[in-house]
């Protein structure tokens, strides 16, 4: 399957919670069950960030949240040890700080955009709720919409400052870089209907050879839930984005031509290429902007790491201890892990180049 399609869960577990290595504290966390419960009263206020407050009882709600819809902690807080202590109702102090590293960073962020008179645009909306779909699943449905809302909110101001942190390149280095390799922006455009079983691939093309529309069998019946509501479009794809059996298909298979069983590591899939060639320049120039942009959150992980170290940050030592050499909260009991000068952002995140 797609690289694009596979990181949008990565890319919404940076944006929330890794842009400034806060998950690297989580070793310092001990599960022996013989360690005594540490208590947290989620009362007062947690944090000072650069003279906003962060209050205790934000970190409350969004417990409760995990609490309630357990299957939604990966996603949101990333490979947690456990979101309780052993035998207890009390958080782990490792998620406590890492919710409150995220608090920080979110006002940080916030403060940032105010002074730049930067609101997220109508597009960086409609990537958060996409990348949201696409790393909660059906758990979204079982989440608070208020709680939805926020996490929307904060991807779109995310990708809203990365972008203004890492402008465009002129127009004419675009131009330069799309006539010296126009090889390079090749694409193949498809979709796909994703099913687990040979009976139910069988069934899918039987409907499609009866003249059954493409887009209305992916909505009813593809269990990809990123593409499905749109007709199981896949984009266009670069040459490398998938593998095995569903690259063959995508770029040596008939175009036009409804293609499968095709067998990859998530299921089965019946395929249909729409497009494949060397796509006019206006319509390459988002891929030659991605290709020409730093990592997508590389600018905005380096912003806030630096920014932490020099804002002036205090921690309630009720939810843990700030170390401002890295500027991380490390947790309750825990010890600072040692300096570290790279930003910790992953190699993978997407974000559509439709944000500018």
């Amino acid at each position: 399957m797609s690289r694009r399609l596979r990181t949008l869960a990565a890319a919404l577990a940076v944006a929330t919670l890794a842009l400034a290595g806060c998950s690297s504290s989580k070793d310092s966390a001990s599960s022996d069950t013989t360690t005594p419960v540490i208590t947290f009263d989620f009362t007062g206020t947690a944090a000072t960030a650069d003279g906003i407050d962060v209050p205790a009882q934000s970190l409350a709600e969004q417990l409760d949240v995990f609490k309630a819809v357990p299957d939604a902690v990966n996603a949101a807080l990333g490979d947690v040890p456990d979101l309780l202590q052993p035998g207890s109702d009390q958080p782990q102090p490792v998620v406590v700080a890492d919710l409150l590293q995220t608090e920080i960073m979110v006002r940080l962020i916030q403060q940032e955009l105010a002074k730049r008179g930067i609101t997220p645009t109508a597009e960086q909306q409609q990537i958060a709720s996409n990348n949201l779909k696409a790393a909660f699943g059906t758990n979204l449905d079982k989440m608070p919409p208020a709680f939805v809302d926020t996490l929307r909110n904060r991807y779109a101001e995310y990708v809203a400052l990365d972008v203004a942190l890492n402008p465009d390149p002129p127009e004419d280095e675009l131009q330069a870089a799309y006539a010296a390799t126009p090889e390079k922006w090749e694409r193949a455009c498809a979709r796909h209907i994703l099913v687990t079983s040979d009976a139910d691939a069988q069934s899918v093309l039987q409907q499609l050879q009866a003249g059954a529309d493409f887009a209305e069998v992916a909505k009813a019946r593809s269990l990809d839930t990123g593409t499905a509501p749109n007709g199981g479009d896949l984009g266009c794809l670069a040459r490398g984005e998938t593998g095995g059996a569903f690259e063959e298909a995508l770029w040596n298979g008939p175009v036009g031509e409804i293609q499968g069983p095709v067998t990859s590591e998530v299921g089965i899939h019946i395929l249909q290429v729409t497009s494949r060639g060397v796509p006019p320049y206006e319509e390459a120039r988002d891929d030659i902007l991605l290709d020409k942009r730093a990592e997508p959150f590389a600018e905005l992980g380096a912003w806030v790491t630096v920014r932490a170290i020099k804002a002036p940050i205090t921690v309630d030592p009720r939810f843990g201890t700030w170390d401002a050499t890295v500027g991380k909260v490390n947790p309750v009991g825990g010890t600072a892990p040692g300096l570290s000068l790279t930003p910790e952002t992953p190699d993978s995140t997407v974000v559509p180049t439709t944000t500018r």
